[in-house]
């Protein structure tokens, strides 16, 4: 019985001191122990359907697709005490392990070729993109076929030509974007740079996804900035109001005597209720939500403790204007 999630992390931690070839022995472990738990499962489905659906072809092929992930989760269960979806997450991260090790080793670089390593990432991205089920199984199975041997895992026939996975891989990259494992297309290009295949297509090609993808981040970063100030600032900028205040509405403001909120225009209302919460120059959302709960936990009566009714008073009428101002601001902006 294999502990694969102690044996990764183990493996993890080897990476992180920067020891990529002892690290690569454990990965490939676990590696190969997946693989030989899914075709010695395989083999077995393969053999009773032989023996016993042997004269229906349809029947046996059914049964295959029906029985194939069931039969698996419990082999998993068995030997590594994961079920299928915690196998699948094991499997991701020790293959993504893999990789890092071989790109971070020039021996490992020297042993492997560029087929079987393409291979490999072709199986990290159809995983995370097509795996996120207890079909999982079967979608790997389209990719690469366990070749068996008394039961122990003799080699993986990749079903697919270069040319297909190289095309795959560039197909990919867009759609894993969307997704936390965004840098695996670095880790491809990193792959082909430390094999000096820069001139090839994949490279270029996947750079240029890759560039113009953080190029579009960076546009929609900007463009995300401005949309946060967007509806705040049509006309409500606290910096231009600090001076219209000083000029026509000051008196207004400052002395003591009650404030009828609906008779205020809305410039006199964003100028006082600015006022009320302390609002200065570009604000944000989420910076009027703040500014409001460390307010209202300052001045709120059940937060004063035992003080004099007078000051009680003022408490209360303190926390209904920062409230009145809070209301106005969260219907203004959809706080």
């Amino acid at each position: 019985m294999r502990k694969l999630a102690k044996l990764r992390e183990l493996a993890d931690k080897l990476v992180d001191k920067g020891q990529f070839n002892d690290a690569y022995l454990i990965y490939d472990e676990i590696y190969k122990d997946i693989w030989t738990s899914i075709g010695n499962s395989q083999m077995g489905i393969s053999d009773f359907s032989q023996i016993y659906l042997e004269n229906s072809i349809r029947a046996s092929i059914e049964f295959k697709s029906v029985y194939l992930n069931s039969v698996i989760n419990v082999a998993f269960l068995k030997q590594f005490q994961l079920d299928i979806n915690q196998t699948y997450n094991e499997f991701i991260f020790s293959i993504y392990g893999h990789l890092r090790c071989i790109i971070n080793s020039q021996k490992l670089l020297n042993d492997v070729t560029k087929s079987d390593v393409l291979n490999e990432f072709l199986t990290l991205y159809y995983l995370i993109l097509n795996g996120d089920n207890n079909e999982w199984v079967s979608v790997l199975l389209k990719t690469s076929s366990p070749i068996m041997e008394k039961g122990i895992l003799k080699r993986l026939r990749f079903n697919l030509t270069q040319n297909s996975v190289e095309k795959y891989l560039l197909d990919s990259a867009d759609k894993i974007l969307t997704s936390e494992w965004m840098m695996i297309n670095n880790t491809v290009l990193e792959f082909l740079s430390n094999i000096n295949d820069r001139h090839s297509v994949l490279y270029k090609s996947l750079n240029r996804i890759v560039n113009n993808t953080s190029k579009e981040r960076s546009r929609r970063n900007t463009r995300s900035e401005q949309r946060q100030y967007e509806r705040y600032e049509k006309y409500e900028r606290y910096e231009k109001y600090e001076r219209y205040e000083r000029k026509t509405y000051s008196n207004s403001f400052n002395d003591n005597s009650p404030i009828d909120h609906d008779r205020l225009s809305e410039k006199e209302k964003a100028i006082y209720f600015g006022k009320t919460l302390g609002l200065k120059g570009r604000i944000t959302k989420a910076q009027i939500r703040k500014r409001y709960l460390e307010l209202i936990s300052q001045y709120h009566p059940d937060k004063m403790g035992n003080i004099a009714p007078e000051l009680l008073e003022v408490a209360e009428a303190k926390t209904k204007e920062i409230n009145k101002a809070f209301d106005w601001f969260k219907e203004k902006y959809s706080i």
